[in-house]
């Protein structure tokens, strides 16, 4: 099941590829801020793909 930007599924969580690609753009062209409220949101979700993110 998929709402908003996050796919749920069998007791994980995950931020969809379509807005993780959209979230590494930002990320990149991004100022320290926008870097960190990315990152933190990414991160409440799942970990890992916060860390793809660095």
């Amino acid at each position: 099941m998929t709402n908003f930007n996050i796919a749920f599924g069998s007791g994980s969580m995950l931020v969809t590829d379509k807005r993780m690609k959209a979230f590494k753009e930002a990320f990149t062209s991004g100022s320290a801020n926008e870097q960190m409220g990315i990152y933190g949101y990414v991160w409440s979700v799942d970990t890992d793909q916060a860390d793809d993110l660095l």
